[in-house]
């Protein structure tokens, strides 16, 4: 009780208390907004005993003022790793690469390994042969070898990989080239740098003179200092190229055998970033529950706030929290907002008898789960209104409007969680998934570039980071065409005039979609569609992607929002394909996840049924017969909608259809009215009982006479 009416007695301290009166020359009093932001940019720059001070001053410059109390969590986040850095001593080489590293300098982050052979840990082998030193490097590198065998058994020649990109899917490849003299002529390799990118390999103009005699075990040495890169075979030149186009990334070695290896260079930052926090991570925990102590730390006034980690902050309550159920209702929220459906319902239940505003958060994260996203943007409104710098529920805010596909409404919420939780894990993904969605994967890249930067770890980033790098590079096509028309760009490795037909076709339904939804938000980018000549590369991309593809023909992902077709021997069921697939690609852009039985019976409508058109009682018979109630279909879920897929598809193409053509004064807005309430944020189950229950008699009976 004393927290909750402390706010109260502020408030009115400060309306009756007598007003000071300024003074010529009086110093400007602080500004409470410039003082934090100046404290985020010391921790940020790593200047951590003059951030320990600021963060101390916001206290004494604050005193008792409702703001301090209110963004207590980042204040001590910053507080705590303040202190914990200024009493750590920078790490060694040693510490962060094991012995190899011979020469270490944190500051600049310049290292130096030396390898008898390049062997795990710090070396991998890929499949191909290459080993790759797992450390990024930056700007100025050197690598020698001072043994190495430059002509294999089977006579392949040496190489080193430099500045390889994993993902600019770029570097080069430096060939020292081979020359050895026999007693009837000469073996050689011409030397040379070639450089690596997504779309080829380039050889670049060797600037260097050819080689003298040598062959193994002569040194080898390679350089990359600015744009320019040599390699030197003993004290002879054989190769000099000048290219910015890489200056971070990987070194990898091919050669059948190589020792007496030494690698300079610097660390990429982001790299080095990351690699110190994973080696603190173990010390702060330690930290923490040893020598932090936040009653000492913080003062009295302004310990009303729980401790909180900026990547933890699921673990936060409003102001209202009860302390003693804390650890209780955060791991039924982190159960929820991970999907755990269950717990969900248990959050529901349970924020009727909470507080009013730790009641609304449980709610709100619950429907959020439910998929009701409307009812959650709307808890979390009444939240925010409540406690505005209370951080997890604008970022829950921000995740439902997304859901909603308020978008720009989303983004901001989701910026303004970031720029108080730098480190909030579910932010972060937010905030990539939105500029996937966008189809932005510059912004992408900076979203995770920045989470890497402060050493943030989560499973789900490795995952978006990986769909980011599969939307850039796409199937690996042997020969590529492409036409970009006003709303798609097709590429195939077919022709150019299947990418033109397969355009004209999407733009052709257009219309047809919107007059069955609605009309798609413009300013929207260009939708990706991948034409594949034949299915043997459609189930291998297929498979890359670690999608279910079997017996289809086509197949629309949501998560890289492109469309994958393959291109059969009848044109017919091309043509339905893509319009099928088409239809679920415009669904998206309204509706994040629309129930089953309306996604894929509109799409089977859209597409026109197949060659036999949309009811054909020789083909669909069997199907027909076994057709299940309609109440039990609409409420199916995805594992036993699949489950009997040939039912179930037939049966939602049927009802689709029959819902388009009724002339039942009940029925003939049903299918406009239900789109209404999915893209209003309505969940499948609130949409069923709001649209389809009311007349769920009048549908079964009249669907099943018209069959």
């Amino acid at each position: 009780m004393r927290a909750l009416l402390r706010p109260v007695l502020l408030v009115a301290a400060l309306v009756f208390a007598p007003l000071p009166v300024a003074r010529a020359g009086d110093p400007a009093a602080p500004d409470f907004e410039k003082s934090l932001q100046r404290c985020r940019e010391l921790v940020k720059a790593e200047q951590w005993p003059a951030g320990e001070a600021a963060l101390r001053k916001v206290f004494t410059d604050f005193p008792e003022d409702p703001r301090v109390r209110a963004r207590l969590r980042e204040i001590e986040d910053q507080l705590k790793v303040c202190l914990f850095r200024r009493v750590q001593k920078p790490p060694t080489g040693e510490e962060l690469f094991g012995p190899a590293a011979v020469k270490f300098n944190a500051s600049l982050r310049d290292v130096e390994f030396f390898f008898a052979h390049p062997t795990e840990p710090l070396w991998t082998t890929s499949e191909s042969g290459v080993r790759v030193l797992g450390v990024r490097f930056e700007s100025t590198l050197v690598f020698e070898a001072s043994s190495i065998r430059y002509l294999s058994a089977q006579d392949r020649v040496a190489a080193v990989f430099i500045c390889y990109d994993i993902e600019k899917r770029g570097g080069y490849v430096v060939s020292p080239g081979y020359f050895r003299s026999t007693a009837t002529g000469h073996v050689s390799a011409d030397s040379g740098v070639r450089k690596i990118a997504a779309s080829g390999t380039v050889e670049l103009k060797n600037q260097a003179s050819s080689a003298s005699d040598y062959s193994d075990d002569v040194p080898l040495r390679v350089t990359r200092n600015g744009s320019d890169i040599q390699a030197f075979v003993g004290r002879k030149l054989v190769a000099k190229v000048s290219d910015r186009s890489y200056t971070s990334g990987y070194l990898g070695v091919v050669a059948d055998s190589i020792g007496g290896i030494t690698v300079k260079g610097r660390i990429d930052k982001h790299a080095f970033r990351k690699l110190v926090a994973e080696k603190y991570a173990e010390r702060f925990a330690a930290w923490l529950e040893d020598g932090w102590s936040r009653e000492k730390e913080i003062p009295d006034w302004a310990r009303d706030s729980v401790v909180a980690a900026p990547d933890m902050t699921l673990s936060e309550l409003p102001s209202d929290g009860p302390s003693e159920e804390r650890a209780a209702l955060t791991a039924m929220v982190e159960a929820a907002a991970n999907g755990d459906e269950e717990e969900a319902l248990h959050a529901a239940i349970r924020s009727a008898e909470l507080p009013r505003l730790t009641g609304l958060y449980l709610r709100g994260v619950a429907d959020l789960a439910l998929g009701s996203h409307a009812a959650a943007s709307d808890a979390f409104d009444e939240l925010v209104a409540a406690e505005p710098e209370f951080v997890p529920a604008r970022m829950f805010r921000g995740i439902a409007r997304f859901h909603m596909r308020k978008v720009a409404d989303a983004r901001a919420d989701i910026d303004w969680t970031l720029e108080r939780r730098p480190r909030a894990a579910p932010a972060i993904v937010a905030a990539a998934l939105i500029a996937i969605f966008e189809q932005d994967l510059l912004r992408a890249d900076a979203v995770l570039a920045r989470a890497d930067s402060l050493g943030v770890l989560a499973g789900d980033l490795d995952e978006v980071r990986d769909w980011v790098h599969r939307m850039r590079r796409g199937p690996n096509f042997a020969q590529r065409f492409e036409h970009a028309s006003d709303h798609f760009v097709v590429v195939s490795d077919h022709s150019k005039q299947v990418c033109v037909d397969a355009a004209t076709l999407l733009e052709s339904m257009q219309g047809q979609y919107a007059a069955a939804l609605k009309p798609a938000p413009p300013g929207a980018p260009k939708a990706r569609v991948y034409v594949f000549s034949g299915p043997e590369g459609y189930f291998d991309y297929a498979d890359e992607l670690y999608v279910q593809a079997d017996s289809s023909a086509g197949v629309y992902l949501p998560m890289l929002r492109e469309l994958a077709i393959w291109i059969p021997v009848d044109m017919t069921d091309f043509r339905d394909t893509v319009r099928h697939e088409g239809f679920h690609q415009y669904l998206h852009r309204h509706v994040d996840d629309a129930p089953l039985w309306f996604n894929e019976g509109y799409a089977e409508v859209m597409g026109g049924g197949g060659p036999e058109g949309i009811r054909n009682a020789a083909r669909d018979g069997e199907s027909v017969r076994k057709f299940v109630p309609v109440r039990e279909l609409v409420a199916m879920k995805a594992a036993r909608f699949m489950a009997i897929a040939e039912v179930t598809y037939t049966e939602s193409r049927y009802l689709v259809d029959f819902l388009r053509r009724t002339k039942s004064a009940k029925l003939k807005t049903v299918l406009r009215d239900y789109f209404t309430a999915l893209a209003a944020g309505l969940s499948h189950a609130d949409a069923n009982r709001k649209v389809l229950d009311p007349v769920m008699d009048v549908l079964e009976a009249e669907f099943k006479a018209s069959l």
